[in-house]
């Protein structure tokens, strides 16, 4: 064999491989989302392969109520992911990649849990793609879920700066005399309170008096 007949070679087998990663690369990012929402009336979990036009009008009045896109399927072919009922209207599904290299269909589907949202109106998301027809006979579903934790947005507070305010107010704000304890002790005077009432004794009642008066008679 010679040398220009193993270089033909070597080179019609680099042309192979990188026309493989090419298809590869072209199916992932030729995605298509005929559909992706909550706003769907299908129930349940739902991975399905559609390649005809019959089956894909069935696929869609199970999962949508909008009109039926035009899919050309002797070049496409149509792939459904459904994530069935959910309590948090974050929750999400995306088909993120088509992989046709290997023996059988590889589709990866991302899920998006989120937590710390409150419980709102039940949801029903799914996501509904076209991609280049594939001629491979099996596929496999590969889900991948990831979980984000909801975090209320608090109102950031400014603070003041140190120069801000001058001294001479600061000072008069938190003076003593400006200032009332939380919980005075016995026998301080509490703000607000007059001098005639602290010193107003408590008189005895009528009751108490005729109890007196009748244990001195016997």
């Amino acid at each position: 064999m010679t040398a220009r007949r193993i270089a033909s070679l070597l080179g019609f087998s680099c042309t192979v491989l990188a026309t493989a990663a090419a298809q590869k690369t072209s199916t992932a990012d030729s995605i298509v989302h005929l559909y992706q929402g909550q706003d769907t009336h299908t129930h349940y979990v739902l991975r399905a392969v559609v390649e005809d036009s019959a089956s894909f009008a069935r696929l869609w009045d199970q999962i949508v109520t909008a009109p039926i896109p035009r899919v050309d399927f002797n070049r496409y072919m149509v792939i459904a992911a459904t994530m069935g009922p959910q309590g948090s209207p974050g929750n999400q599904i995306a088909i993120v990649v088509v992989d046709s290299i290997g023996p059988i269909l590889r589709v990866q589907i991302e899920l998006t849990l989120l937590e710390g949202l409150g419980l709102g109106a039940i949801a029903y998301p799914a996501d509904v793609v076209r991609v280049p027809k594939s001629r491979r006979t099996g596929v496999s579903f590969v889900d991948r879920y990831s979980v984000v934790r909801y975090r209320r947005a608090t109102p950031r507070v400014p603070a003041l700066p140190p120069d801000s305010v001058p001294s001479a107010l600061w000072d008069e704000i938190h003076a003593p005399e400006h200032t009332i304890p939380s919980s005075p002790e016995w026998g301080v005077p509490f703000p607000g309170i007059s001098s005639c009432s602290r010193s107003r004794k408590m008189q005895p009642s009528r009751s108490d008096s005729r109890r007196s008066t009748q244990s001195g008679a016997r």
